[in-house]
């Protein structure tokens, strides 16, 4: 929900209910889109040194933005 606000957009319904919809993803990942939400991948660190340059610009919206 903040991020939508961050943009400056309403927050959809359909948005927490994205592994409801009956469309079929093209992606390797069609077996998990319909899932809902979960922590399996917390603490994965697998792209950490790829986003390393831009962790401070995140980091000062992330502040800027609380």
């Amino acid at each position: 929900m903040r991020l939508m606000a961050s943009i400056g957009l309403e927050m959809e319904p359909a948005q927490l209910l994205f592994f409801e919809q009956e469309t079929v993803s093209p992606k390797p990942s069609s077996v998990q889109v319909p899932e809902p939400l979960n922590d399996r991948s917390t603490g994965q660190r697998n792209y950490a040194e790829q986003l390393e340059a831009v962790r401070p610009i995140v980091a000062k919206v992330i502040e800027r933005r609380g």
